[in-house]
């Protein structure tokens, strides 16, 4: 039962640190990746059904989140294996 929920805790995290982060780096420009304009070109006429106004900000939306998905997995991945590695180092 512990694994059940340590796992559904991690699981809630990455999902909510990941949306939060995707809407720091939509509201604030400073916090984003600096995505060139011609990559940006190239992602919205290379996806299909992303040719409208209205849907572009949804793959902006989409890309955004994608990158925070990244980002905190793999933040969340090293610091439990930090802290896993100081507890065997602390138990020896």
């Amino acid at each position: 039962m512990k694994r059940v929920v340590y796992r559904a805790a991690i699981t809630a995290w990455v999902l909510v640190a990941s949306v939060l982060l995707a809407r720091l780096c939509l509201t604030h420009e400073s916090f984003a990746l600096p995505i060139p304009e011609h990559a940006w070109a190239w992602l919205v006429t290379h996806t299909p059904g992303f040719w409208d106004g209205e849907a572009g900000d949804d793959l902006v939306i989409i890309v955004h989140l994608l990158i925070a998905l990244a980002v905190v997995m793999s933040m969340t991945w090293l610091a439990l294996r930090m802290l896993r590695k100081a507890k065997h180092h602390a138990t020896r």
